[in-house]
């Protein structure tokens, strides 16, 4: 079964110019940047490039191209950012190996060995 037609990607030349900066900046993560090369390697020149031809360009799979084009698409610049993790945040800044004090066991167990 022959996979649906793909619309056509059209950039502003805003959005062309943000991608473009973001996949040169050296600070920018690398997922990011890739994500924008994935963006405008669907874009380029008009016209509809396959999803396995843009991934095997930038040597990843055609399920990631047509994840970033979609949210892309969906949500334009904001659709490339990761979405929040579910469950509790991580927790920064916790060293309990490193507390000052410690509290002592009063098993049996304990107090044997």
């Amino acid at each position: 079964m022959p996979s649906p037609k793909l619309t056509p990607l059209l950039l502003t030349d805003s959005e062309r110019a943000s991608l473009a900066a973001l996949v040169r900046k050296r600070t920018a993560s690398q997922s990011l940047a890739l994500r924008a090369r994935i963006v405008l390697a669907c874009a380029e020149d008009g016209v509809i490039a396959p999803l396995t031809t843009v991934g095997a360009s930038l040597d990843v799979s055609r399920e990631m191209v047509r994840k970033w084009r979609v949210r892309f698409m969906s949500d334009r610049m904001e659709g490339l950012t990761d979405a929040p993790r579910p469950g509790a945040p991580r927790a920064f800044g916790l060293r309990p190996h490193l507390a000052e004090t410690w509290k002592l066991s009063t098993a049996p167990a304990f107090i044997a060995s």
